[in-house]
């Protein structure tokens, strides 16, 4: 997934910068503007690793079991309140396959901008007439060679939730009308 971004990133880092393979037991951390101290590491093998910055990439399902273990001292109160009052909900994937290709060659992502602003919105609308509006664009699926002309898109929320309900023809039959009022493709 985010191999090609992590590997940008470590290009410009020293070599050996960068532990691996070092489960980490607790990050040590401060109030810098307290106690003008740096963050430590202490991984499971008993090692400590002092950093200026700490970047926590844990799923977030871990980070709301395991922050009062995770982090010394605890966070803030209101860090620990964000941590819990984020959440994911219901994401799917819609993959739609062409015969050819209608979008460009050096075409990453489509975007959809709806002109009706409360698409984006979270709300319990009448979702047989407006759960596609939540349909927020396509990733084209590259390199054409092992994918063949696939788009992927992103739906989240109730409408997500409501897109499981349909059949798979409806689905179709849906997303197919939308990238027709865009595009006025197929």
């Amino acid at each position: 997934g985010f191999e090609g971004l992590v590997k940008n990133l470590m290009s410009e880092l020293p070599d050996g910068l960068v532990t691996y393979n070092c489960p980490v037991r607790c990050v040590h951390w401060s109030d810098a503007e307290k106690n003008k101290t740096s963050a430590v590491v202490e991984c499971e093998n008993g090692e400590r690793i002092p950093a200026d910055h700490i970047i926590v990439t844990v799923p977030l399902g871990y980070l709301k079991r395991h922050h009062s273990t995770l982090f010394r001292p605890p966070l803030p109160l209101h860090k620990l309140h964000t941590i819990q009052r984020l959440g994911f909900g219901t994401n799917n994937k819609i993959f739609v396959e062409f015969d050819a290709p209608w979008w460009d060659a050096d075409c990453e992502v489509i975007h959809l901008i709806w002109e009706d602003e409360d698409a984006m919105v979270d709300q319990v609308p009448d979702l047989q007439r407006s759960w596609i509006k939540k349909l927020i664009g396509f990733t084209v699926l590259k390199p054409t060679e092992r994918y063949g002309h696939l788009l992927c898109g992103w739906i989240a929320g109730h409408e997500s939730e409501y897109m499981e309900t349909l059949s798979e023809l409806e689905v179709m039959r849906d997303v197919t009308q939308v990238i027709r009022r865009f595009t006025g493709e197929l």
